[in-house]
């Protein structure tokens, strides 16, 4: 069977308290329908930056129930390790660190705006730990890599 027939949207996928907590937080699922096997969320910096977080379904396909919740902390995690503010300052800015694209102008902003993407992708983390009821710390123990 294939992924996108068992996942067809993001109610019948993710429990509604957990689906709450990720509104509660102003994150915002671009789309109820699952069609490539992952769920995209919404949110926007202080400095006004459109911003993206997929979340990756596949590896719950085979994954008997009850969900291990905590995988989506990982996958956060991984992501945030992967993050570099200092390469994505450089992607917004021109060759003077003038803004461009609709950024700050100054340098400083651009960066500590990237930052605080990157932290908001942290508070996702706390979310999934929160509603697996796993502290960081066990989640690294026991599932991350």
């Amino acid at each position: 069977m294939k992924e996108t027939n068992m996942y067809k949207n993001v109610k019948d996928t993710f429990p509604k308290q957990l689906i709450d907590m990720i509104e509660d937080e102003n994150f915002r699922i671009v789309s109820d329908e699952i069609s490539d096997g992952t769920i995209t969320l919404q949110f926007y910096s202080p400095e006004g930056q459109d911003c993206y977080y997929d979340i990756e379904l596949s590896y719950f396909i085979n994954q008997e129930l009850p969900i291990d919740w905590s995988m989506l902390a990982c996958d956060g995690i991984s992501y945030c390790r992967d993050y570099d503010v200092s390469e994505q300052t450089m992607l917004w800015l021109d060759e003077f660190g003038h803004g461009k694209n609709g950024a700050p102008y100054d340098m400083k902003d651009v960066y500590e705006d990237f930052e605080w993407v990157k932290n908001r992708i942290l508070t996702l983390v706390e979310i999934f730990n929160r509603y697996n009821k796993v502290a960081i710390n066990d989640v690294w123990q026991l599932s991350c890599t």
